[in-house]
């Protein structure tokens, strides 16, 4: 007799423990940042397009891709790494990227203009923080390493430089 009341009291206490633990991870387990908003479309100051047009998709809470293009017809290609991105609650997400880039002489450079403005093309390893302000305006800011095939004497094919980038995330 005493045997099996112990044992109802174990099996008791361990149908309480599994529902308040599934009841706990129900209420717990919120989606991050990065899985409520996973497109968005941001204006892009210096970095690889000079002054351009980024979009950028979360593949996951770490991985995100990005196409860009510029005033010149400058592109931009590549992935970014954020470590921390599955942290639920973080509006600050650290980063580095990896893009190929192409990029073209601007058209106002001192050149003869009959002549065929020159491109050429590189890659871009940037690191920086991106910063989810306010209901999914997003503000980054970030340094990076460029190595281009030539050097224009312009912004974007001098070995290092940065961007500022300032958009838009939405639910897709």
């Amino acid at each position: 007799m005493k045997y099996s009341k112990r044992i109802s009291q174990i099996f008791f206490y361990l149908i309480l423990i599994v529902l308040f633990n599934s009841d706990f991870i129900l209420f717990a387990q919120s989606k991050s940042m990065r899985e409520q908003r996973s497109g968005g479309i941001f204006l892009q100051i210096f970095g690889p397009t000079v002054l351009g047009l980024n979009f950028d998709y979360h593949l996951s809470n770490q991985f995100d891709a990005d196409f860009g293009f510029g005033i010149a017809g400058d592109l931009q290609l590549g992935v970014r790494y954020q470590p921390l991105g599955n942290q639920i609650g973080r509006t600050i997400f650290p980063y580095i990227g990896f893009f190929g880039e192409v990029i073209n002489e601007l058209p106002f450079m001192n050149y003869p203009s009959e002549e065929k403005r020159a491109s050429t093309t590189g890659f871009y390893i940037p690191i920086g923080l991106e910063w989810y302000a306010y209901d999914g305006l997003t503000l980054s800011l970030e340094i990076g390493y460029n190595n281009t095939k030539k050097d224009f004497e312009q912004a974007n094919t001098k070995i290092i430089y940065g961007a500022f980038r300032i958009g838009y995330y939405i639910s897709l």
